[in-house]
């Protein structure tokens, strides 16, 4: 981050080649996870699937960086406790899920022990420090909100890549989470770099030129890792979607961001308040309560499948 402070869209988009570059040589190369009979080139699949899912991706990291400029980034985490309601409705509307009253009740103790486990008197940085936090503003928190309902838009119809559900033209053919990540990495990587080439490019070309002359191996370095944990961490996101669904994924990144909660108590010292305790163990009561219910609908959906098979079946 220190090194690209006046271009965050540009080292994005490099990233996000750099990821397409991984799951091209792990998919295509190595034949890790590559669906038979699936054209990753298909016409229909580009257009249907990857671009809407790309757009997605391009509108949550292009409106979460820009709005970290106008809020801070603790506002922007608790902006961010909403995503199950955003998935909730999308995966009603979309994927045409029947979601139980119950469940949704679930996610409430989730979402406000998430944001009160967030909120802290002490966000600023310390008088030493060089980081300037902006003042909370209207636009940035409504760009922290588009943000969530591009990463909401992402993660359901990562679910409709997953299960095959009308994509490739109608031909309901699933495709892998690695081949996912093909497709989708290089086309984001486009998208980002369009509006960072129009907003940063003023300050682009000179400011990098001298950092790279100056730390030439420090630059490609930290692109090339951030490029590698971006293709892992897209990889286990999607895998979990797959394995799960989008919903529940979304429940356990709010206990990701319980966990760095904690982190930064232990690394950077955070305040942490008998407040910000009270949030976590409420979220924490929500996500079990979320859990069994989910295990519950579960359970019932297999046995009323079960009891539909005809008796030759059983």
């Amino acid at each position: 981050k220190a090194q690209w402070t006046t271009s965050p869209l540009f080292s994005t988009s490099l990233q996000m080649f750099v990821a397409a570059m991984i799951a091209y040589i792990a998919v295509v190369q190595m034949g890790v996870q590559r669906s038979r009979g699936v054209n990753l080139l298909d016409r229909a699949t580009w257009h249907q699937r990857i671009v809407p899912l790309g757009l997605s991706r391009a509108v949550d990291i292009g409106c979460g960086n820009y709005a970290l400029s106008l809020v801070t980034v603790a506002l922007q985490q608790i902006v961010k406790a909403t995503l199950p309601i955003f998935v909730t409705l999308l995966s009603v509307i979309v994927l045409r899920k029947r979601v139980s009253l119950k469940m949704v009740s679930s996610l409430v103790p989730i979402v406000v022990g998430t944001i009160v486990a967030s909120v802290s008197p002490h966000h600023h940085a310390p008088t030493t420090s060089n980081i300037i936090i902006p003042a909370p503003s209207t636009a940035g928190v409504l760009l922290a909100m588009v943000s969530c309902f591009g990463r909401a838009s992402k993660a359901v119809l990562n679910a409709l890549l997953l299960s095959g559900a009308g994509g490739g033209g109608g031909s309901g053919k699933k495709l892998r989470p690695m081949e996912i990540v093909l497709l989708e990495a290089p086309t984001t990587g486009v998208m980002i770099l369009i509006p960072a080439l129009l907003l940063e490019g003023h300050s682009l070309f000179i400011a990098r030129t001298n950092q790279f002359i100056v730390h030439p191996w420090s630059t490609i370095g930290l692109n090339l890792l951030c490029g590698a944990l971006m293709f892992g961490t897209q990889v286990a996101y999607v895998t979990l979607i797959d394995e799960t669904s989008a919903l529940s994924c979304q429940v356990l990144m709010s206990v990701k961001m319980l966990f760095l909660v904690f982190f930064s108590v232990w690394w950077h010292h955070t305040p942490f308040t008998w407040l910000n305790g009270f949030g976590v163990l409420v979220a924490g009561a929500g996500c079990i309560a979320y859990a069994r219910t989910a295990q519950d609908q579960e359970k019932a959906v297999a046995a009323k499948k079960h009891d539909t098979l005809p008796s030759d079946v059983v």
